[in-house]
């Protein structure tokens, strides 16, 4: 393959691929193929799932993307090692893979990497809403621990990434180019990112749209899964993740 084939492979499978991932991810954290399935589905009708590659050219967030959703499975993976008792002996290989693929996602794309922190956090927050009351310290202690490893070991082995590339940022802008005045950044565009206000053409990022009627009905469902919990806890950690 040329650079050029190579490139449009990469770049079109990054999207069954996250699709892939989302699937198992669902499947996994909601133990349903059903839930998975139907998560996959609206990953890949989302509008702004093409709108990264294909109208922005967003090329490594797209690679990173694919790393999401298994950085999460593993996450859930090494949360059950770590609450079962005895606690499961293959937990460590699920955080050493967990471990692997937020670095993965972090190296392609920093943001993804962001948000794999941000998933396992939510997650935690979840399980700990949803828990009895004696299992609460239990899984918010294990989970923050978890994640603070997570975030000391992949810090770690980013530095020897990150430090030449900001020494190398630093000397290619001895010139002040990329020091850009106030005027030039874009502004935040919260009335057009949930389409209350038409978007300016202009600016990058109010070309960005969550309608506001699934803004809101996420969040009445997130609140009614609450009282829903006893019946069936799924449907409330279903509802917080689809929120997030």
């Amino acid at each position: 393959l040329s650079i050029l084939q190579a490139f449009r492979l990469i770049s079109f499978l990054g999207f069954p691929l996250t699709a892939l991932g989302v699937y198992l991810f669902g499947w996994t954290s909601q133990k349903s193929q059903t839930q998975g399935l139907i998560a996959a589905v609206l990953f890949l009708l989302a509008p702004v799932t093409w709108t990264w590659a294909y109208d922005w050219g967003f090329f490594s967030q797209q690679v990173a993307m694919i790393f999401l959703p298994l950085a999460l499975l593993a996450f859930v993976l090494t949360m059950r090692g770590q609450l079962a008792r005895p606690k499961k002996s293959n937990r460590r290989l699920w955080l050493a893979a967990l471990i692997a693929l937020t670095a993965l996602a972090s190296i392609s794309h920093m943001m993804i990497g962001a948000a794999v922190a941000a998933g396992a956090s939510l997650y935690v927050v979840a399980a700990t809403a949803m828990a009895p009351r004696g299992s609460r310290k239990v899984i918010l202690r294990e989970g923050a621990k978890t994640i603070l490893l997570l975030g000391i070991v992949v810090g770690l082995v980013l530095v020897a990434y990150l430090v030449p590339f900001y020494a190398y940022g630093r000397n290619a802008n001895r010139e002040g180019l990329n020091d850009l005045p106030p005027h030039l950044f874009h502004r935040l565009a919260v009335l057009e990112f949930f389409g209350i206000r038409s978007i300016d053409l202009t600016q990058i990022l109010t070309r960005m749209q969550f309608p506001l009627p699934v803004t809101v009905f996420a969040i009445v469902g997130a609140i009614y899964s609450i009282f829903r919990r006893k019946q069936d806890p799924r449907v409330h950690e279903a509802a917080i993740w689809a929120l997030g």
